[in-house]
């Protein structure tokens, strides 16, 4: 019998550090970290959660990833924490009247080995996303440009992507449609070149070729992964901080290695705080708090089983108290969920509820007679999720919420993260 597996993920966006009170009543999420003041010129210590599986950004999934990613890597143009596109590896961009084609010049920027960054190495980078054997976490960030979407499907080949180099410094690209999004695009990791040379050739994939302001010194799994500044980045003079060293640090430990000054820094996105360290945190006034707009989902197959059925789907939702979720894991970090979109961005209309637990009770028996399958012939129900003290506490309210509404059992399954991004990747959670 086939076990159907629930996944909970964080989808994350731009975050932002403007600290005034949004005006509708519903704020968005927020990320909390304590922070030291950090003296210039010295190594600064982050707490890192052991869910780095890959700094490869065609390859990376989750916040922490992300992050360190961008500290090894630079695209195009890059976010200032205003929500500014600032140039990055670009330094002219010109748009056609129509909107619809971009022609990037590049500066003299080198990759961390000293090799010269070219307009051939975004090309690159970018089409090796739209074959099947790369294994791109967010390829579909590429689909605006024209053809994109129809080479990953099969339906032309890479040669027709439009995408071109008229020579090393130039970069063209014309997109589907117009999209004024798109140069916060290639400001993401999924946008990032990578060095043809060490993706192809290098067997240790823990040594990396970057062309961000820091680079990789060491890597060592389920330790710590170490950066030093690249000296040979356009803007290496302008930073203070030489080294950053990030430590594995277990989500439960993060406070007391942080009160023993054995760290700078403790929170997301790199390591969750741990919910029962908040209050002592705020009460010495060592908290700080950023709005940041992103969405706790719960990702679900749809494609196979009773979750293909619409109204069993809509049950589950319904049936989950997102409040208690609030309560007992992020307190005043998060607010309830009525959209997909946070409404950080702009969108405050409500587009489904929770905790509504007989109008789910309704929709997941009508859900049954239209599967024409009974509460007991069921298959095994699992919730999946990377393992950590916060997530445990989640799925513990989920399969509470789950099995009172529904009468049935829910199994909880925490993973490593490299089987967890491995599963969803490959839809292997039914």
């Amino acid at each position: 019998m086939r076990r159907f597996i629930l996944f909970f993920a964080l989808l994350s966006s731009c975050n932002s550090v403007d600290e005034k009170k949004p005006d509708t009543p519903s704020s968005p999420n927020t990320q909390s970290s304590a922070v030291r003041p950090l003296p210039a010129g010295r190594e600064v210590l982050f707490a890192l959660s052991d869910s780095v599986t890959t700094l490869d950004p065609r390859k990376v999934q989750g916040m922490a990833s992300s992050c360190i990613t961008e500290l090894l890597f630079e695209g195009l143009t890059k976010v200032d924490p205003q929500g500014n596109v600032l140039p990055g590896v670009a330094t002219n961009i010109h748009v056609s009247p129509d909107m619809n084609t971009y022609t990037f010049t590049l500066r003299d920027a080198k990759w961390s080995n000293g090799d010269p960054v070219t307009a051939s190495d975004f090309e690159y980078s970018w089409k090796s996303q739209l074959t099947a054997d790369t294994k791109a976490a967010a390829n579909y960030l590429l689909f605006a440009i024209r053809s994109a979407k129809a080479a990953y499907e099969g339906n032309c080949p890479l040669e027709q992507v439009a995408i071109s180099c008229p020579d090393e410094k130039t970069l063209v690209v014309t997109l589907e449609n117009p999209a004024p999004y798109f140069l916060r695009l290639t400001a993401t990791p999924t946008y990032f070149p990578v060095h043809q040379k060490w993706t192809e050739e290098d067997a240790n994939q823990h040594s990396y070729i970057t062309n961000g302001l820091y680079s990789l010194e060491s890597w060592k799994p389920h330790e710590a992964i170490d950066l030093k500044r690249n000296d040979q980045h356009h803007a290496a003079a302008m930073t203070d901080i030489s080294k950053i060293h990030c430590p594995i640090v277990n989500e439960e430990k993060a406070y007391i290695t942080y009160e023993d000054g054995k760290l700078d820094w403790i929170g997301t996105p790199l390591c969750p705080i741990n919910p029962e360290d908040y209050t002592a945190l705020q009460t010495a006034g060592k908290l700080k708090t950023a709005p940041a707009a992103g969405t706790f989902f719960v990702r679900i197959n749809t494609e196979t089983g009773p979750f293909s059925n619409q109204k069993f789907r809509q049950a589950f939702c319904l049936a989950i108290n997102a409040q208690e979720i609030i309560n007992e894991t992020m307190k005043e970090a998060a607010t309830v969920a009525t959209s997909f979109v946070p409404p950080s961005l702009g969108l405050t209309s409500t587009y489904y509820t929770s905790n509504d637990t007989p109008r789910a009770q309704l929709l997941f028996k009508e859900a049954l007679e239209e599967l024409h399958i009974t509460q007991d012939s069921l298959p095994p129900i699992s919730f999946c999720f990377v393992s950590s003290p916060t997530m445990k506490k989640i799925g513990k309210i989920l399969q509470k919420n789950w099995e009172e509404a529904f009468g049935i059992g829910i199994t909880l399954q925490d993973l490593e993260a490299p089987v967890f991004y491995d599963n969803v990747l490959s839809k292997d959670y039914m």
